[in-house]
This record gives structure tokens, sequence and C-alpha cells, in this order.
């Protein structure tokens, strides 16, 4: 069971369906992890019991669901913005994903990918922009600007 779902990579995280069956070893190695250190330890334990039986997982009570969803909210002169997270976990997921896929493993050892039809973008393309935004995404959940009950 996982939070992040095959459906959830579209659009800016879409991935090539050539490598689409080995994303799910992603989300299982990743979601976790980024969970953990999203949340601590302590916390996420308690998150992971408060989540649904089906899949994709939600939270089940406001204090999770909360942190789950998008949410904005005026700070002083600022608006902070939490894409949720799922979005986050997202995010991690898909640079973790795009990363790998850059390289090959082969005989004579870890090579760049050469696609016949196309060059590998510069600077990782959107790789790093998505980075960011779930690296904001986190530091917003985590921030104690969150909406009291």
């Amino acid at each position: 069971m996982a939070i992040v779902t095959k459906d959830d990579f579209v659009g800016e995280l879409k991935v090539p369906k050539t490598n689409f069956s080995e994303l799910d070893t992603f989300i299982k190695d990743y979601e976790e992890e980024n969970l953990i250190n999203l949340l601590g330890a302590e916390l996420y334990q308690l998150f992971k019991a408060d989540l649904t039986n089906t899949d994709p997982q939600i939270p089940q009570t406001d204090r999770f669901i909360k942190l789950f969803n998008p949410f904005m909210i005026d700070s002083g002169d600022l608006i902070v913005v939490s894409k949720g997270i799922k979005k986050m976990l997202a995010q991690f997921i898909y640079f973790e994903f795009i990363r790998f896929m850059s390289f090959e493993n082969g005989s004579s050892g870890t090579v760049i990918n050469a696609p016949e039809l196309g060059k590998n973008a510069v600077g990782g393309g959107n790789l790093v922009i998505e980075y960011n935004k779930g690296v904001n995404n986190a530091y917003t959940i985590q921030g104690e600007k969150l909406p009291k009950s």
C-alpha cells in the first residue's frame, strides 16, 4: 500500500513509459524514507497508523489531514503555500527515479544513458526544479505556521 501511485506521475512529473514498470520500486523505497525525514520517526509511526487500508492511502484524522492536503496561509507579508504531502512525495520520488534513469549499469560499469533520438538535458531539465519544489513543500509542511484547529 502507498500514498503515491503511478497515476500521480503526470504533467511536470511525467515519467517515460519505457521505465514505468520500475516506478513501483522507487515509490516503495522512497515514500517511507521521505515521510520519516518530514515527520520524524515517532510522528511517522502515528501518521502511518492513521492511514486507510485502501490504495492510495490517505489519513483519517483531522490532525494529519491538515498536513496531508494542500493549504495556503497568510503569514505577515507572505503567503505560505503547501501542495500537500502526496505532491511532495511525488516530487521527491520523481527526482530519484529520473536521476537513476539517467544512468545505465553495463558490463563496463555505470555510464550515462544515451538515447538514440535525443540528447540528455543539460542541468537535469526540470529535475532540479521539481526537487526544489519538494523541499519547499516539505519546509512548509514542517513549519509551525500550520492552521490551528
